[in-house]
Parts: structure tokens; sequence; C-alpha cells
């Protein structure tokens, strides 16, 4: 990773000073940040060009991405829009993804946006869509039932999914949103799954360790999981997960990977460089590092050593 990056021994610190080598991980990851200078128009707002460019040059990147999508395939996006539209994945960004599937094969009517309830989308600035025939939008909530009736019990974690995922999904891309998190000091592509599940509340001991990474293990999220993104067009170092307007910054980016641990590590990243500008303590000092990027590791998820990621910024 480039100069400024979090130091070794914060990172060992931080994560129980343990270096595991999960044995499925790759042995390197590349994330993206997608950057671009005149992203916001003088509102705030997410310019279109600019979101189709950032999507763009995610699928120029990881040229792999574009052999998973095709007609018979079914796409649910789950989105992360607890803290309503200020902080929330923004919809030109979405809305561009979803037009790049459409340019790969994949039907309009087979994709899905998606997150916990009708209501959050909608505050988020999505309005609700349940027609086959065109990109579909809506919560678990509006289907009955949302959630299947027995629990799925792997690792640490017993939930019942949402049937999103387990009986319409063939491929689940996560758009997470770059924020600090009071519980798991970051939340960014990983934690948003906690949306997939209806009992999120039962997971938010000892930062949130292992459960992220056990959620995230469980084969039916990571067979199905293909790409990471997380929306840091504005992004959040304290506060979180709730908006909190001071703590907001325009970071004008797009972080993407096919490894979330990764994803989600850079993330940190940035977030303990605005606390530190801000003259902040780090997550490590407030005891909120996010612990569960070492057992994501550990369990062969991705990579969360800054040794074994290659950052590569672009400006689009």
């Amino acid at each position: 990773m480039n100069k400024g990056s979090i130091s070794r021994r914060l990172f060992l610190a931080a994560l129980g000073g343990q270096v595991t080598s999960g044995a499925n991980r790759p042995e390197r990851s590349m994330v993206l940040q997608a950057h671009s200078k005149g992203a916001l128009d003088s509102s705030g707002a997410l310019k279109e060009d600019c979101a189709e460019r950032m999507i763009e040059s995610v699928f120029a990147q990881f040229e792999e991405a574009t052999r998973l999508f095709g007609p018979d395939e079914r796409v649910a996006l789950k989105l992360n829009c607890l803290a309503g539209s200020g902080l929330s994945p923004k919809p030109p960004l979405v809305w561009a993804l979803c037009r790049k599937l459409v340019s790969l094969g994949v039907k309009p009517g087979n994709i899905v946006l998606w997150d916990r309830s009708n209501r959050e989308l909608q505050r988020a600035g999505y309005d609700i869509q349940t027609e086959s025939k065109d990109f579909r939008v809506f919560g678990t909530d509006a289907l009955d039932p949302g959630y299947e009736s027995e629990p799925f019990v792997h690792r640490s974690v017993g939930s019942c999914y949402s049937r999103i995922l387990t009986r319409f999904a063939t491929i689940v891309i996560g758009i997470g949103v770059l924020k600090d998190h009071d519980l798991s000091g970051v939340s960014a592509g990983m934690k948003n799954f906690f949306g997939a599940i209806h009992n999120p509340n039962k997971y938010h001991d000892n930062r949130c360790d292992p459960y992220i990474a056990d959620l995230c293990s469980q084969p039916l999220l990571k067979d199905k999981w293909r790409l990471s993104l997380v929306d840091a067009t504005h992004a959040q170092f304290h506060g979180g997960p709730a908006l909190n307007p001071a703590y907001r910054w325009a970071e004008s980016s797009l972080l993407a990977g096919l490894d979330p641990v990764a994803v989600d590590a850079v993330g940190w990243r940035r977030i303990e460089e605005k606390r530190k500008e801000a003259g902040m303590k780090s997550l490590e000092d407030e005891n909120r590092a996010p612990v569960w990027l070492n057992t994501a590791d550990t369990l062969g998820l991705g990579n969360a050593r800054e040794d074994r990621i290659e950052l590569v910024r672009i400006e689009v």
C-alpha cells in the first residue's frame, strides 16, 4: 500500500499481534480507489457522468468480473441505507452499476436493489419498484415472509436470512458506505450484510468479533458474493453509523475489489488518516479497532494485512 498507510505496529497491535494465513485467501489482493475531483456538484450531489466513469473503471480494472454476468444470473445489490440520503450509496452510482450489468447481459428484471426495509431505501432516495420488467427496488420487509423461517447456524452466528439472498440471488454485489461505527470501528462492505439477517442486534459484542467474519463466511453469502463496492463519495470518520455531518467529508471516491476484507482494510486506513488530521484518537486508542478483519483473514475470506494489499488509485 502507498505511503501514509497504517503502520505495521498499529495494525498488528490492533489485531492482537497475530499474523495469520488463511488457507483460501489470495497471496495478494488489489483494491481500486476510483477518484474524481469533480465528482460532486455545488449541492454535494454526485454527478451522473462521474458515477459512470467510476463504475466503468471498476470493470476495466477487474476484467474477470465481466465474465460473471449473463442473462440467466439474478443479481442482488445489497445497499446500506441506514443513515439516510446523507450517508447511503448514491443513486447515480447504483444506477450506473445497474446499466453496466445490463450491458454485460443481465436482464433488467433480474437485478434487485435491496436493503432491510422499504422505508430505509426510500429515505436514501430510492423509489420502491416491484415490477420484474425493470430494475426492482424493495426491502426484505416487502416479502411475506421476508426471512427464512428456520435459522442457518454457522460458527458463532445463528440467523434467519433474507429470502432475497436465499431464494432469488445467484450473484450478490455489496454496496456499502465508508464510515466509522461506534462498536465495530468501521462499517463499510462486510458489516453491510448485518442487514441480510433478522437478528443483527445479537452480534455487536466484542467489537462485532467474530460475528462479522463468521456471517460473511457463511456459504449462503460467501459463495454468491462476487464484488465489494464501498461508496466513499461522502464518508464519515466519527459518530457512525448514523449520519453526523460534523464528521462527514467529501472523499469523492469509490473503493472496489474482489476481496472484501482488503477493501474494508483500506477503508479503515482512510478513516484513521482522517481522524489523525482532525486531532482525534485512533480507533485502537478508543478500543474500537476492527479486530474482526483479522478473524476474516484467518478464515480465508481475504487479506487484512497491508503488505498483502495493492492499492491502485486512479483519477476518473
